[in-house]
């Protein structure tokens, strides 16, 4: 009997000291972050995705301004990506394989796929003249603009303004 009071002591014992034991700490990584040829367009115009395995920029390769995006776990250098020409503001989706984005030429918000493809217009320029976006989890997606901000959905729809949302660039938590 003095035994397996003896080993349930121990196992409560065990159980706490596991309990209570920290969590690791995540490994500290640096990362000397270089632009090749491309030109940011402004410091604020640069987006890291939530996993932080991927970096948008707004700038120019050449005389060509766009999106580009550079996977920092082994891609060298900076690739366009189709669809973000004009683009400014970049923003990850949630799962990081969309890039929310201002285009200039029309002032519209616009999602692309990160590997390329149809562009997809959210918000069409006019009286909401979106900037800033930030993609929140649960599929809307609220911006900046000369008027004030304004919601939307990740899958398009009419943009609304939200009068009572002051300042600038707003973010939708969790």
């Amino acid at each position: 009997m003095l035994a397996a009071w003896t080993l349930a002591a121990v196992a409560v014992l065990a159980a706490g000291a596991g309990w209570m034991r920290r969590a690791p700490e995540p490994p500290f990584r640096r990362m000397d972050l270089t632009f090749g040829a491309l030109v940011p367009a402004q410091p604020g115009w640069i987006a890291v995705s939530s996993d932080g395995a991927l970096l948008a920029a707004a700038g120019t390769i050449g005389n060509d301004p766009a999106i580009y995006i550079r996977h920092l776990g082994g891609d060298a250098e900076f690739r366009k990506v189709p669809g973000t020409e004009n683009g400014t503001y970049p923003a990850f989706s949630p799962d990081n394989q969309w890039i929310v984005f201002r285009r200039t030429t029309d002032r519209s918000l616009v999602k692309v796929n990160v590997n390329g493809g149809g562009a997809v217009t959210l918000v069409s320029g006019g009286g909401l003249d979106p900037y800033a976006p930030h993609w929140g989890e649960d599929g809307r997606i609220v911006f900046s603009g000369p008027p004030g901000n304004g919601i939307v959905s990740s899958s398009g729809g009419d943009g609304r303004p939200l009068p009572k949302v002051v300042g600038r660039m707003p973010v939708l938590l969790p």
